[in-house]
């Protein structure tokens, strides 16, 4: 289980090989304002609601960010989902992010670019009720947990 990237082989310059890319996890620490922006993030993928920022305009944010293209790598509507919300939600100043499921970071999901920014949505089967009143405590302690969250 892991997010792999391609990299030139060194010692066969025409193949490429894969890279196992190190994970990490955010503190649940509340003096962290971008650890409380991407569990948010969490829940809102989760509740699947609208989203609107970074010329981005989506009815639904967790099927935006789950859309996948014919080989079933994310789509540009996800990637650009993706970048518009941690750009205008989240404060980031990241060019290119792409949030994956569990099963894809499961399967080895492999960046499809060097600058690309990964980040695993925690599965919705972990919680019993994404309305509860401490969903957003229950998706930053999702976050602590590698792969389970952002």
């Amino acid at each position: 289980m892991a997010i792999l990237k391609k990299i030139q082989d060194s010692e066969h310059p025409s193949d490429q090989r894969h890279l196992v890319m190190p994970s990490f996890s955010f503190s649940t620490d509340d003096s962290s304002p971008v650890a409380g922006a991407l569990a948010q993030m969490i829940v809102d993928a989760w509740t699947n609601g609208p989203f609107v920022g970074g010329g981005v305009n989506v009815l639904h944010l967790g099927d935006a960010l789950r859309d996948r293209n014919a080989n079933n790598l994310p789509s540009a509507t996800a990637r650009q989902t993706a970048t518009a919300y941690i750009q205008t939600t989240v404060g980031l100043d990241i060019t290119n992010a792409v949030v994956i499921t569990e099963q894809e970071h499961n399967n080895d999901y492999i960046m499809q670019s060097g600058n690309e920014v990964v980040l695993v949505l925690p599965d919705q089967n972990r919680v019993t009720n994404v309305n509860a009143a401490n969903i957003l405590e229950t998706a930053k302690f999702l976050m602590a947990c590698t792969p389970n969250g952002i």
